[in-house]
């Protein structure tokens, strides 16, 4: 549904203005060869919507947004502990900042909850090496 891509504008909007990720994109297929990994790539994809009816004329829109964290990791193999740890608070703060934070162009979105599956894609770190986490999540729209 429309309201779910016009959401994860916003949620790339908002984090576009956080001190912490600048360069966030909104993707319809997030798809990066490795070669664009080498700098921290961090993806926006509507995920899904849910709808409920509250009352003849209302209805609530449970809509989830994916945001993928991904960059190629170019330290040594000893070093990869630390830079998945790392990159792992990276992606705690991004999910703490969106929690708190109302999105400035939807304020009737209310932040419901995020989960993140993958912490980090196992696969993707042993064959590419390649951190790579998911949050996804959850705001409710009434209307």
């Amino acid at each position: 549904m429309q309201m779910t891509i016009d959401l994860a504008d916003e949620v790339t909007s908002q984090l576009n203005q956080s001190e912490i990720v600048t360069n966030a994109k909104r993707m319809v297929l997030p798809i990066h060869d490795l070669s664009q990994l080498r700098e921290l790539t961090v993806s926006v994809v509507p995920r899904g919507v849910q709808v409920q009816s509250i009352t003849r004329k209302l209805s609530q829109y449970d809509c989830q947004v994916d945001i993928g964290i991904q960059q190629k990791l170019t330290v040594p193999q000893d070093e990869i502990d630390t830079a998945v740890k790392d990159l792992s608070g990276l992606v705690q703060q991004i999910a703490d900042y969106l929690q708190r934070q109302p999105l400035t162009d939807m304020p009737y979105a209310i932040w419901i909850k995020v989960e993140n599956q993958p912490i980090y894609d196992p696969d993707h770190l042993a064959n590419q090496r390649v951190f790579t986490s998911v949050l996804t999540l959850t705001y409710r729209i009434t209307k």
